[in-house]
């Protein structure tokens, strides 16, 4: 498993992904995702580490595993990615 820092408006966390390829790009990317579902967990219903193990953020897949590839190659195609 590789842990990435996500940072949370009042306390940071560290997810644990599995099978994931460490670079920058799919760390942009899945924080991307995981910012998209914020409205999900505000005021009362904080994102704590019970309700992160529940959580399922849908990701790009080939073949039933996560397409890391396409992920990074999506960041990359980004027209500020060259300042990444």
């Amino acid at each position: 498993m590789t842990a990435m820092p996500v940072a949370g408006r009042y306390s940071p966390k560290r997810i644990e992904v599995g099978n994931c390829q460490n670079n920058q790009y799919v760390a942009i990317f899945l924080c991307t995702l995981i910012r998209q579902e914020k409205y999900r967990y505000n005021y009362g219903r904080k994102w704590h580490a019970e309700k992160m193990r529940e959580s399922v953020i849908r990701l790009p897949s080939r073949n039933g595993a996560p397409d890391w590839d396409y992920m990074e190659r999506f960041v990359k195609g980004l027209s500020y990615s060259a300042n990444l």
